[in-house]
């Protein structure tokens, strides 16, 4: 597995490439614009929990990485914003890999099988957590906890929205 660091430095050199502000602003429409029909329904809004979405953290480092340097709005062909994309992808996911490497060394020490150890003593299982926490919880915890989080809401809100929290 490489380094963050190297991993970053890929990342920075791509966001600096030519026209890469098109491949962000795809990433922006993709993962965040919800198309809806005549009512909204719970499979309009499906997308929104895919692993494959960036989350906003991923999308505004990519953005402090394109602005770092001049930013060159040219419009590249479709197959060069193709591979900024898939490019994109896989570091990030390269990356993302590499920050939960911390994590798991921290849970493979010996003294993980205790009942007092706490992984997140360690300031590189913190690291992934911080960074893909940043929606205030991860995406599965929205979906576990919103029925208790709107229970005294589903009234009104089946009323006035047509929409159910179950």
């Amino acid at each position: 597995m490489r380094q963050e660091q190297e991993i970053f430095d890929e990342l920075a050199a791509l966001a600096a490439s030519p026209g890469y502000a098109h491949a962000i602003a795809h990433f922006c429409f993709r993962d965040n614009v919800v198309a809806i029909g005549a009512t909204l329904t719970p499979r309009d809004l499906r997308r929104q929990y895919s692993k494959s979405r960036l989350i906003r953290t991923e999308i505004a480092t990519l953005i402090g990485l394109l602005v770092r340097a001049r930013v060159d709005y040219t419009l590249p062909a479709p197959d060069v914003i193709d591979r900024y994309i898939q490019d994109t992808e896989r570091l990030l996911k390269e990356l993302h890999d590499s920050l939960t490497a911390g994590l798991f060394a921290a849970l493979d020490r010996p003294e993980a099988r205790s009942g007092d150890f706490n992984p997140f003593s360690f300031g590189s299982a913190l690291r992934e957590p911080i960074f893909y926490g940043g929606e205030s919880a991860y995406d599965f915890q929205y979906r576990e906890f919103s029925a208790a989080k709107y229970a005294n809401d589903g009234e009104w809100l089946s009323r006035n929205k047509g929409l159910s929290i179950t």
